[in-house]
């Protein structure tokens, strides 16, 4: 009788461990979704705000006249 509650306890345990560790590994792999996915976000934003500034950024050439190209 005490080893049938003995291996019942063992057998409850155990079952209890693998459950809160696979609790564990299914919260860090949320985790490491959740993060990846701002990781993207972060990217995209980036990357908009150079594809909308991009075309202010370069130097223009100086402006001039007609009748400064039709002397040359």
């Amino acid at each position: 009788m005490l080893t049938e509650k003995l291996l019942s306890e063992v057998i409850l345990g155990t079952a209890n461990a693998v459950t809160g560790g696979l609790l564990v590994v299914l919260a860090l792999m949320a985790a490491f979704v959740v993060v990846g996915q701002a990781l993207l976000m972060v990217r995209r934003i980036r990357a908009s705000r150079v594809k909308r500034t991009s075309g202010h950024d370069h130097v223009q050439a100086p402006a001039t006249s007609g009748a400064a190209v039709a002397a040359d």
